[in-house]
């Protein structure tokens, strides 16, 4: 599945929610997913935590490393990623 993000702007965490649905339903057929993030100039905490923090929880991060590819990403759009996938998965582990 390929995934190319037509907005400049990821803010909510309902758009977040709304991709993570489309993607867990893919994984159970396809075994990769590609976001295209070319167009994108901006990803907030809240869409980057509901998509990729609870997409990483959900998967385990090496099923989450070997299933999701993420293709044209700025820096800080990257930072605000990677931040988001390690709050969530250290929640996971202090829960535990």
């Amino acid at each position: 599945m390929n995934i190319k993000f037509e907005r400049a702007d990821l803010i909510s965490r309902s758009l977040g929610a709304r991709y993570r649905r489309q993607v867990l339903s893919a994984l159970e057929n396809d075994r990769q997913v590609v976001f295209d993030f070319s167009q994108v100039t901006f990803v907030s905490d809240l869409f980057a935590d509901e998509l990729f923090g609870i997409l990483a929880k959900k998967l385990g991060l090496i099923t989450f490393k070997k299933q999701v590819k993420i293709l044209g990403i700025s820096s800080s759009s990257a930072h605000t990623l990677a931040v988001n996938i390690d709050n969530r998965i250290k929640s996971q582990v202090v829960a535990a």
